[in-house]
């Protein structure tokens, strides 16, 4: 019988460059081109608010990047909780088709011939009741 053998650790991403998955350098590089860009658009006039804005902006790709929740990556997680929020949150309970079936039984009153109660009569017609009724009075 040929064996064959298991693949480990398929839920690793593929490491392309260097140590980052492509997912990794896209969440890393994408905040530092837009840094590249504010640079020469605003650096000159504020460059507090430059570096204020390039830290939020490689704090966020670095938290994508690498950041994880319980297991699951912050994209993950980030999209799971919009999809909680855009679907409808009310739950109503409604009976199917379902029809209820219920046993008819008749009472018949022991007292109706005129004798009275007797042991037989209180018996019921199953044998497990029968049973534990004799195993309880010891007969």
């Amino acid at each position: 019988m040929a064996q064959f053998q298991t693949p480990q650790f398929i839920e690793r991403e593929a490491k392309i460059i260097g140590p980052l998955s492509f997912r990794q350098a896209a969440y890393v590089g994408v905040p530092l081109l837009i840094s590249f860009v504010l640079w020469f658009v605003i650096a000159a006039d504020y460059f507090i608010l430059f570096v204020a804005i390039v830290l939020l902006l490689q704090g966020a790709g670095i938290v994508l990047a690498f950041g994880k929740v319980e297991g699951k990556t912050i994209p993950e997680v980030i999209m799971n909780v919009l999809f909680f929020l855009s679907k409808p949150k009310t739950y109503v309970w409604r009976r199917g088709n379902v029809k209820l079936h219920f046993k008819k039984e008749e009472y018949a009153s022991p007292r109706a011939n005129g004798a009275g109660l007797q042991k037989a009569e209180l018996v019921r017609k199953s044998r497990v009741a029968d049973l534990a009724v004799k195993v309880q009075t010891k007969k």
